[in-house]
């Protein structure tokens, strides 16, 4: 059974059979808030593999109530669902081998591991607070938020679940490695900071608005996150590392998830939505060496 859905010509198709499932996709010009990847609904977070071929996404489906995480040629094609008993944000290592994410289902709550083609998977944590996992450049350890004895901060552990510690616990939340692993970008009290790699130190970058979800570029100079100059409207902005230079790369009724910059920094993939398409992933694509 196939649900066709048709604007300006571009030709979205969803396969509703869980061994076949795909959507196909086009990339349609958009005006504000750059095109569109997908064209149904329910994306929240979308990540770069690192040779930039594919793109590792979660996206919700209404029928079954529940996310799962997918995986789509960056360049055009058919998904295909990476999971199919509900799991949500996804972190693809840096050797491009293996996903981290999580699954929020009492019974197996916590951070699991699987490799890109969606087997081998291993549980991690055991934590229902345990969530957005990232990981080190070298690709040994995973770093992750975790409430515990009511405080909210970022964890660490080894890729294979073993050796979890507190880095930080002082409300910091969706933690991301520098290139170079000396520094950690994160959200705190909904403003951005950075930390050293350690945990130690905290330099915050932003004051105004709402800022969140940040992520390097590829050489560390820059830092993309989402901004909330008023509800629920959240745009994609760039800043340099030290807080200096800040860019809006989209604006007006947008409402920007998730932005991550390619490999090779020349685009930057967000989860977002307009007055007509809902949470799709879109790309603005050409950015400048400046903005990189």
């Amino acid at each position: 059974m196939k649900n066709n859905f048709q604007q300006s010509g571009h030709i979205i198709a969803i396969s509703a059979a869980m061994a076949t499932a795909a959507v196909y996709f086009t990339m349609a010009a958009e005006k504000d808030g750059g095109k569109f990847l997908t064209r149904d609904r329910g994306y929240e977070h979308c990540r770069w593999t690192p040779d930039g071929k594919q793109i590792v996404f979660d996206r919700y489906d209404y029928d079954k109530e529940q996310m799962d995480v997918w995986s789509m040629p960056s360049a055009g094609g058919a998904a295909t669902p990476l999971t199919t008993d509900g799991a949500r944000e996804p972190a693809v290592s840096p050797d491009g081998k293996s996903l981290a994410y999580i699954i929020e289902r009492q019974d197996q709550a916590g951070i699991w591991s699987m490799d890109l083609a969606g087997a081998n998977r291993k549980r991690l944590t055991q934590g229902h607070t345990d969530r957005d996992p990232s990981w080190s450049p070298d690709g040994g350890n995973v770093l992750f938020t975790r409430i515990a004895n009511g405080r909210q901060g970022l964890w660490i552990m080894k890729k294979d679940g073993t050796n979890q510690r507190a880095l930080k616990q002082d409300g910091e939340t969706k933690g991301v490695f520098s290139p170079d692993g000396k520094k950690i970008v994160c959200e705190r009290n909904l403003q951005i900071w950075v930390l050293n790699a350690d945990g130690t130190g905290g330099v915050q970058l932003t004051r105004e608005q709402e800022n969140r979800e940040p992520a390097w570029s590829p050489d560390g100079r820059r830092i993309v996150f989402t901004s909330q100059s008023y509800q629920p409207v959240r745009n994609v902005v760039i800043i340099n590392a030290d807080g200096t230079g800040k860019v809006f790369l989209t604006e007006g009724r947008n409402m920007a998830l998730s932005p991550q910059f390619s490999p090779d920094g020349r685009q930057i993939i967000y989860c977002g939505h307009d007055d007509e398409v809902q949470h799709n992933i879109r790309i603005l694509e050409n950015i400048s060496k400046e903005q990189r």
